[in-house]
């Protein structure tokens, strides 16, 4: 079976990116020599790894290149987990496109001599960390309702930005389609096309983040906050109490001074 670890990041690629295909447990060739493919706790398996139970599990996942996961995924896959330290405490290594990274080096590029994994990204979890199910936010942030998002994530938070744009301009509705909650392609050429509104930049669209928020903020604004004719006057109000006057403040310190 899958080690918990990596069943999570396995569910958390898939709601990033639907309908892509991961692999877990070795083929033939893979049994063949020590992989994080192979399951422990079998006789004549060779696991990479092994904890301290007594459970068959695989840890590595390879994420396959497809319509549904392109190479710009994978290397934004590889580089999010890279570059996210909790990401990092979960793994063991990454091999991908002709480079590894791993734990036990600090996470810097090498470059691989074996298989250069040009199709996928083969990401192998940590064996002390198989029981561990949490989410992986750096992947889809744990499947919620944050107020940012980017290409692959799905949910509710998607379904506003969607329903935002839409409310841009005809140009923009169009491009995002359907408001069905999946940050997709048409999604990202809908956020491109609003920067590219907003301030003449030419950007991918596949990230929702707070400067694109008030790109977006702006522009819904400037649509929807004003330029009619002004109203009528409204009644003049109660005259307010007199005022004291500089003589009398005059008189007031004389007395004082007096007394």
């Amino acid at each position: 079976m899958r080690a918990r670890n990596m069943q999570a990041l396995t569910e958390a690629v898939k709601r990033r990116h639907p309908g892509v295909v991961v692999y877990g447990i070795g083929d033939a060739a893979h049994k063949l020599r020590a992989s994080d493919h192979n399951e422990d706790d079998l006789s004549g398996s060779r696991a990479a790894q092994s904890d301290g139970d007594s459970d068959p599990e695989h840890r590595a996942i390879d994420v396959m290149l497809g319509p549904a996961f392109s190479k710009a995924d994978a290397d934004r896959l590889v580089d999010d987990l890279v570059s996210d330290p909790a990401s990092r405490a979960r793994l063991f290594n990454i091999i991908w496109n002709g480079g590894i990274w791993s734990r036990s080096w600090g996470w810097t590029r090498r470059t691989f001599g074996g298989d250069p994994h040009r199709d996928h990204p083969h990401i192998a979890g940590l064996a002390a960390d198989d029981e561990n199910g949490a989410g992986w936010p750096a992947v889809d942030g744990g499947g919620g309702t944050d107020m940012f998002c980017r290409h692959g994530d799905t949910g509710e938070h998607v379904r506003r930005l969607q329903y935002q744009l839409g409310n841009v301009n005809a140009e923009i509705k169009k491009l995002v389609g359907a408001v069905d909650g999946r940050y997709g392609d048409a999604t990202a050429r809908g956020l491109a096309t609003l920067v590219k509104l907003h301030n003449g930049r030419t950007v991918d669209g596949r990230n929702y983040g707070a400067t694109e928020s008030i790109y977006l903020d702006f522009q819904l604004a400037k649509k929807w906050g004003g330029g009619g004719q002004p109203g009528p006057q409204g009644p003049q109000g109660d005259p307010g109490p007199s005022g004291v006057t500089m003589p009398q403040v005059l008189d007031e310190l004389t007395r004082r001074l007096a007394s």
